[in-house]
C-alpha cells in the first residue's frame, strides 16, 4: 500500500522517523546521493 510522504510529516514526530528510515531504505536502491541530502534536509 502506498502512503503519501507529505501527509505522513504532518501527523506526529513519530511519523517522521518511520518516514524518514523507510524513505532512506528505500532511496538505497536508487541513488545512494539522494539519501545523503534526504537525510541532511531530515
Amino acid at each position: 500500500e502506498y502512503i503519501d510522504d507529505s501527509e505522513l510529516v504532518e501527523i506526529t514526530p513519530k511519523s517522521i522517523r518511520i518516514r524518514k528510515i523507510v524513505s532512506a531504505e528505500f532511496l538505497l536502491f536508487k541513488d545512494p546521493t539522494e539519501v545523503g541530502s534526504f537525510l541532511d534536509i531530515i
